[in-house]
């Protein structure tokens, strides 16, 4: 029985390889297997064979038999590093992000946040961890926040690139006037 992951897997991999490559691919007892299309899918089996095409094999045996070792998989858990802003986090909340109606409001507070970052350091998710008392300052807070932050990703203990949260905070300010010429 296939699970849905694998379905959709599967169903990802064909579209992209009919597509872009001319293949078609299918899963056979957990083993990804590639065929050119043509092929008549209950064809896509180990040994299966047209006469003028090489014999279809497994990816994973394939890669096996050419010397490529299976990547471990990623461990947050093993000795993990945690995501650094790979740009100023004074620059991802800007004073044009300061929201029209706090400032009519006078309104001010700290905006708690937890960022959700990606294994490629790309900001994912933004929840609010504590509130400022406004939500329109903590609505522009985390859409600031999307918006431009940057992130060198989390690595596990064999340098693999893994999810990871980055917290702080925003303190929300009135700007002050900037006097004119004299």
């Amino acid at each position: 029985m296939r699970s849905a992951r694998q379905v959709s897997l599967v169903s990802f991999a064909s579209a992209f390889l009919r597509s872009r490559a001319g293949f078609a691919a299918a899963l056979l007892g957990g083993a990804l297997l590639f065929a050119p299309l043509g092929w008549p899918e209950d064809d896509l089996r180990p040994g299966a064979r047209r006469p003028d095409t090489p014999s279809l094999q497994p990816l994973p045996p394939l890669l096996s038999a050419v010397g490529v070792p299976r990547a471990a998989p990623c461990d947050p858990a093993a000795g993990a590093t945690r995501p650094r802003p790979a740009t100023s986090p004074q620059s991802w909340v800007l004073t044009e992000d300061y929201p029209l109606i706090s400032l009519f409001r006078n309104e001010t507070g700290r905006t708690g946040f937890a960022l959700r970052i990606a294994p490629d350091g790309a900001v994912m998710r933004c929840d609010r961890l504590s509130g400022s008392g406004s939500p329109w300052l903590d609505g522009a807070a985390c859409a600031a926040l999307m918006r431009r932050a940057r992130f060198t990703p989390a690595m596990d203990g064999r340098g693999c690139p893994i999810g990871g949260t980055y917290r702080n905070a925003v303190i929300w300010q009135i700007p002050q006037a900037t006097a004119g010429p004299n």
